[in-house]
Formats: C-alpha cells, structure tokens, sequence
C-alpha cells in the first residue's frame, strides 16, 4: 500500500511540474544589474571634493536598491595597476575596458564642469557589452554649494528611468511605484490625486527640475494648469533662469527670450533686470540704465565755489575759492520719487587746500529731472583758525546729478588766526571778525558709478 501511494505521488509530481515551470516563466524575476560608479571626474573640483562627491553619488545609487555596485577598493586598485586616469582625456573606449575587465554589466560615468558660469553635472550609463549608451542626464547649478542636493536630484531621475523601463513588473506595480516616486518628489495627496488623473510621470518633470533644482512639484503642476508650454519653460531655464522670474514673464505675456537677448542682455543686464524694465514700461535698454540710477543710494560729490562774509565781495573781510569733496547717501530706496532724503558729508576746501570737514542733512522736493533742495548742516575748520559754523542751503539739482547750490552759515565762532590774512591772530588790532551770516555759492557734480577708482 505504501508503495501504490509513493508511485501515484511521483506521478501526479510529473503531471503537474510543467504547469508550475509555464507559470514561472510568465512571471520574469528581474535580474539585478552589476555596475561599476566611477570615481567623479572633474577640473573644477579639488581631489579632496572629487572624493566627497564620488562617495555621495555611490551612496545614493546603493540607495535605490537597483543595481548590485563593485567596491569602489577594486576600482581603485584595477585603475592602478593598469596605470588609467579618469580625466577629461579619457575616451569611451578606454572606460569600456575597465568596465570588461572588472566583469560588470553597465558603467556609471559623472563628470562636473563649470562652463559660461554655470556648473554642469553629467550623469551617464553605459551598457558594457552593447558599448550603447544606456542613459544620460545633465543638471546646471549655479554654484558648488547646490552640487551636492543636485547629485541626489539626479540619482533619483536615474532610478524613476530604471524602474520605469522595467518589464518584469506588472502594471499596478509600476502604478505605485510612480506614486511613490511623486511622493519622494515632495507632492502630497492633492497634487498625487491631479497627477494621477493625468497620468502624468515623474520623468517629465524631473526634465525641467535639472535646469532649478527649487523647480518644486507644485511649480510642475501649476505650469499644467496655466496650459504653459513646457518648451518654452525650459527654453527659459536654459538660459540660467530661475523658475521665479520664468514665472513672473508668462504671467506678464512674456512668450519668448528674443527681445531679452537681441536687446538688454548685450548691455549686461539681467533677466530679472528686464522684467523690472517691462513692468515699468521702459521699452529699450538704454533708457532702463538711466532709471535704474534712481536706485543708487551713494554718490561722490565734486564741485567748486566761493564763500564771502559780505555783499559785495570787494568790500568783504575775507572771500575765498572753495573746493568741495564729498559722499552722499540716501535714505530712500528709489531717488526719482516726489521726495527723497540724504545725509552727506566731507570736505570744503579754502583756498583749494584748507580742509573743512562738514556734515549736513538734505531734503528734496520736485519731479525728475528737477528738485529743489533744502539742507542744513554743520562745519568745523580745525587746522588754522578753530572755527565752527552752523549753515543751510537751497538749491538745485537736476538730472540727478548735476546741482546748483547757495549757502549761508548763519552762526558760528571767531577762528583763533584771522581768515583775513590767515595770520594775525584774535586780539591783535588788525583781527578782522567774520561777519555772520557768510555766504557761498557752489557747483557740484555726483556721480554714482565709482569703477573709474577701482
């Protein structure tokens, strides 16, 4: 009886293991992929940061869980011994060998490079026995801070691609996987439930996010929304700018970068700067260079003049040239409003070389180009005569830049050394006394671009 069941067990084993290996084989098991990540090769990273990188991108690749990764030890040790340096110099050919001689399947490749003021993070794989290239991806960063966030941003488009492009798994699979990849992206459960409905892939977004990695989901699906072309989009960050600014142009009719780069970009001036002109209405270049003056809070001041203690001057006790050096600083943001403030400070110069420090407040009143000015302010002459004096001033300026000013110190004391001769001395008979009030009249001119001293 034991031997009837045994020879019927075996027979029902043989009747029904065909069934079992035929639903086996409609299921694939995917075959986890040997590679190889490459040290990270670079000119414009020292070895110490090139090493940093290089162990970041092995960690986030080992992350992912896709690939079964060599030890970087064997790496190192194989490029030794065959006397290889992962350069800019080094061709594809050469990388194919090392791949094939540490028996992998594929070749991660990253190479950084700053290039016209961007830094560009290449990120590629490269199928070993095809010698096709599997996938590639590039990322643009402003600067080396933000390449550290943008390797992690692109080991992530990296799994999104190997996962999407994977057979063996079934449709409700890739489903969740896709979900959860948005997830990770930073997208909760409306923008889950928005990006479902229109089946929309990580892929595609992630595309646009390499140009500004603060490019957000929530920026991804607005542009949906908006209907905005995504070509233009990228055509926008192309050119380096931030998903902000692209914004604030599509909002503002902006469909295109021609009149940017054909009109203001050649006189140096930036996107946001061109959008500032278009808000204002300001339709060339050259006129938007001469508003944005109105922003400049600091300006040097040079100008020439004369003080007298009396009309007229043949009958004044003392009269001399005075010369003027000086800063000004405003205190309102924008100078070609109805009213602006400044204080300003420097140096009178008597005779064109006695220095008479000076400090005084400014008020001015008008519509640009022309203002009236009001100031008040004190000065002290130190050096011969120890005279101090309390003034104020009307004027003129126009263009802003150019014044036209009158002063009248309308208190003071007696200098020690007569101003007269700048010799006799107080007390003596031929001490001539100032006269209160002085007056003086002055030209100045302000300039607000101190290159020239530079």
């Amino acid at each position: 009886m034991k031997k009837k069941f045994i020879l019927l067990f075996c027979a029902l084993l043989l009747y029904f293991s065909p069934l079992y290996a035929q639903e086996e084989e409609s299921f694939p098991v995917f075959q986890v992929p040997k590679i190889a990540v490459l040290d990270v090769m670079s000119d414009s990273f020292n070895e110490s940061e090139r090493n940093i990188l290089t162990d970041i991108l092995r960690t986030e690749v080992f992350k992912i869980q896709l690939f079964t990764i060599v030890e970087r030890g064997l790496i190192q040790q194989y490029l030794k011994d065959s006397r290889i340096s992962l350069d800019g110099a080094i061709n594809d050919s050469r990388l194919l060998e090392v791949g094939r001689s540490l028996a992998v399947e594929k070749l991660l490749i990253c190479k950084i490079e700053s290039l016209a003021g961007s830094i560009v993070i290449n990120l590629r794989m490269i199928d070993v026995q095809t010698s096709m290239l599997d996938y590639t991806e590039n990322v643009f960063v402003d600067d080396k801070n933000e390449v550290f966030t943008s390797l992690s941003d692109l080991v992530v488009q990296f799994k999104i691609y190997y996962q999407s492009n994977n057979e063996s798994l079934t449709v409700e699979k890739k489903r969740e996987i896709i979900r959860q990849n948005w997830t990770f992206l930073g997208a909760d459960e409306t923008d889950l439930l928005f990006l479902s409905e229109s089946n929309l892939e990580p892929s595609d977004y992630m595309e646009l996010r390499q140009y500004d990695i603060t490019f957000a989901v929530k920026d991804y699906i607005a542009i949906l929304r908006n209907g905005w072309d995504k070509e233009v989009i990228e055509a926008f960050f192309r050119e380096g700018i931030p998903y902000t600014e692209v914004r604030e142009a599509l909002l503002l009719g902006i469909g295109n970068l021609d009149n940017y780069q054909s009109s203001y970009k050649p006189y140096g001036l930036s996107f946001a700067e061109y959008l500032d002109a278009y808000r204002n209405n300001i339709v060339s270049a050259p006129l938007y260079l001469n508003y944005k003056k109105g922003y400049d809070k600091d300006y040097l001041r040079i100008g020439a003049g004369g003080v007298a203690d009396s009309l007229p001057i043949m009958n004044a006790s003392f009269s001399f040239l005075v010369l003027k050096a000086g800063w000004e600083h405003y205190l309102t943001n924008f100078q070609r409003d109805f009213q602006k403030y400044s204080v300003e400070m420097g140096a009178n110069f008597f005779q064109g070389y006695l220095p008479t420090p000076y400090f005084q407040l400014n008020y001015y009143l008008g519509q640009y180009p022309f203002y009236g000015k009001v100031s008040m302010g004190a000065v002290a002459e130190v050096l011969v005569g120890g005279h101090y004096g309390a003034y104020g001033c009307v004027g003129m300026e126009l263009g802003g830049s150019t014044e036209f000013i009158l002063m009248a110190t309308f208190a003071g004391t007696q200098p020690e050394v007569s101003y007269a001769d700048l010799e006799t001395e107080k007390g003596e008979t031929e001490y001539g006394e100032i006269n209160f009030p002085y007056l003086g009249a002055f030209f100045c001119y302000k300039i607000s671009d101190f290159a020239f001293l530079r």
